[in-house]
């Protein structure tokens, strides 16, 4: 795609050959054939985002867009990739991204609790603050 832009004496950075759209829709559908489509897809948006701000081209980062819009394929894998991971996997991608492979476990109960830990039940309020006694009036 890079090599169908132009530079653009008008008040974008740059424009982008007559005959790109068909060949954007072709590669858009390469791309949905083949086993990485969902990063391919993200490439996208992040390329869209990029002539919007850096690049300066909002027609070009329209035109990404509404090509992705149009195809079905496109927009089912985009709103599958949106759902929100398992808390469990957003904690096993952070532990990826800094090198830890240690996989997430819960403590067992015969080991000592963590430093700094403490029990929850610390954290529950049984209502049983007041202490019991006599009522007045019984």
């Amino acid at each position: 795609m890079l090599a169908e832009l132009l530079r653009s004496s008008g008040p974008e950075r740059f424009s982008i050959a007559a005959g790109a759209k068909f060949r954007l829709e072709r590669s858009l559908q390469r791309d949905l054939d083949g086993k990485n489509a969902g990063e391919a897809l993200d490439a996208g948006l992040r390329l869209a985002a990029a002539f919007d701000k850096d690049m300066r081209s909002p027609s070009i980062a329209k035109l990404i867009r509404e090509i992705m819009r149009a195809n079905p394929r496109a927009v089912a894998l985009i709103k599958s990739r949106r759902k929100q991971p398992a808390p469990t996997e957003l904690v096993r991608r952070f532990k990826e991204r800094e090198g830890r492979s240690q996989p997430a476990r819960a403590p067992s109960i015969t080991e000592s609790p963590p430093a700094g830990s403490f029990q929850l039940r610390t954290l529950i309020d049984t209502g049983n603050s007041k202490p019991r006694g006599r009522q007045h009036g019984r």
